[in-house]
C-alpha cells in the first residue's frame, strides 16, 4: 500500500477515469457507481468519495476480500448434478436459493438440488476481476477522491 501512496502524486485523473470506466482491465463501473443512483452488482462507493481517505481506498482496491460490505457477500452453491453456481444472496425461501451473478441476471436454485452451500470470505471482485497493479489504484484513487462528477 506504501507504493501506491507514494505513487498518488503522479496520479493521472484521465487515467483513473479510463480504468473505472473501461469494459475491460479494472471496470469498476460495471458493478460499481460512485453517486449513488445506480444499482450494480457491487455497493455503490459514494462512501469512499465522501470519506476521502486514500489508505481506505487503496486497501479497497488492494485487499478488497478484507472489508465486504453487508450484503455483499459471495454464496457458492453445488448442486447435485456436479453444477456451480456463485453469486450475491437475493432471497432464499422454502424452495429455493436465488442469486444475483455479476451480469445482474437472477438464477434460482432448488434447494432439493443443493449438494453443498457456503458464504465465501472473498470479494466477488477477486472472483470476476483479479487485481490490478499499484499505478492502476493510484489512478483509480485519484478518480475517487476526485468524485462523481464526469466520464
Amino acid at each position: 500500500m506504501g507504493s501506491v501512496l507514494l505513487l498518488l502524486g503522479k496520479a493521472s485523473l484521465e487515467r483513473g477515469k479510463a480504468l473505472f470506466f473501461t469494459s475491460t482491465g479494472a471496470g469498476c463501473a460495471m458493478c460499481h457507481s460512485t453517486d449513488g443512483w445506480q444499482q450494480g452488482f457491487g455497493p455503490d462507493l459514494a462512501f469512499l468519495v465522501k470519506k476521502k481517505d486514500l489508505r481506505h481506498i487503496a486497501r479497497s482496491l488492494l485487499q478488497p476480500s478484507e472489508e465486504i460490505k453487508e450484503g455483499y457477500t459471495t454464496q457458492w452453491i453445488l448442486t447435485s448434478s456436479g453444477k456451480v453456481v456463485t453469486g450475491l444472496l437475493k432471497a432464499e425461501t422454502g424452495n429455493s436459493v436465488e442469486l444475483v451473478q455479476q451480469d445482474l441476471m437472477l438464477v434460482a436454485v432448488d434447494k432439493n438440488q443443493i449438494e453443498e452451500q457456503q458464504s465465501q470470505r472473498v470479494s466477488a471482485v477477486l472472483l470476476f476481476g483479479g487485481l490490478i497493479a499499484p499505478r492502476q489504484v493510484a489512478d483509480i484513487a485519484a478518480k475517487l477522491l476526485q468524485g462523481p462528477g464526469g466520464k
